[in-house]
């Protein structure tokens, strides 16, 4: 996970832990995070953007698909679903989602 790792992650849903994608290319498996870290803890710079595609491995693709918002797969979904290609989102979408640091 490059620059836009979290400073501080937890391992369990909806801890009190600070999390922030600061900047930089969250994608992949580093988008799965979104569901495990309240979004009231995570903020965004402007830099900052997600990279979402279909799992390698099939069986995977619904584990990291359950593990989005409702909202976050209704962008997804509007910019034509999870594809072997990368769909990035960027400022301004990523200030609907999640706050300004």
């Amino acid at each position: 996970m490059a620059a836009a790792s979290p400073r501080t992650a937890s391992a369990g849903r909806g801890s009190p832990r600070a999390a922030s994608m600061s900047a930089g290319k969250c994608q992949s498996a580093c988008t799965v995070l979104l569901g495990y870290i309240r979004r009231s803890r995570i903020c965004v710079m402007p830099a900052a953007s997600f990279g979402f595609h279909l799992a390698h491995r099939t069986d995977m693709t619904a584990v990291l698909w359950n593990a989005y918002a409702a909202d976050i797969r209704g962008w997804i979904n509007a910019h034509g679903g999870l594809a072997s290609q990368l769909k990035w989102m960027n400022a301004p979408d990523t200030y609907r989602y999640f706050h300004r640091c």
